[in-house]
């Protein structure tokens, strides 16, 4: 085999494993905001317990807090509380995330977590 044909293979290689894919469900809030869900993971701790992360992409500036937390509160109340509360979790996180750019991106995100509290009400913390 060349060196040249090593080489040409190494390159694609190395842009294929640094590419992002952007890969997202587009979901429209009762608001009439649209967000971009990245995912939703259930995870696990070692010493028990488990939490619910949902991860969407943001079109707001992740350091704006004021428009990041009315959009997140926004995700919150619409759908996300509900299906946490579903799947009997006391943990969620909301990840807001910076869309991804070029083919290796360093993106901004910001996770808002919640809590249940005893009498069932949930707290918010940045």
């Amino acid at each position: 085999m060349s060196l040249v044909l090593v080489v040409v293979i190494c390159l694609f290689a190395l842009s294929t494993a640094c590419t992002e894919q952007s890969s997202y469900v587009q979901r429209t809030l009762p608001s009439g905001r649209t967000i971009k869900v990245a995912g939703v993971t259930k995870m696990y701790f070692k010493k028990g317990g488990h939490t619910l992360l949902l991860r969407y992409y943001t079109d707001i500036d992740i350091s704006d807090m004021n428009k990041l937390q009315q959009e997140v509160d926004d995700i919150w109340q619409s759908f996300f509380r509900i299906d946490v509360e579903k799947a009997g979790i006391k943990l969620a996180i909301i990840s807001a995330n910076e869309m991804p750019k070029g083919t290796v991106s360093m993106t901004k995100r910001h996770n808002f977590i919640f809590t249940r509290k005893e009498d069932g009400s949930w707290t918010t913390k940045e």
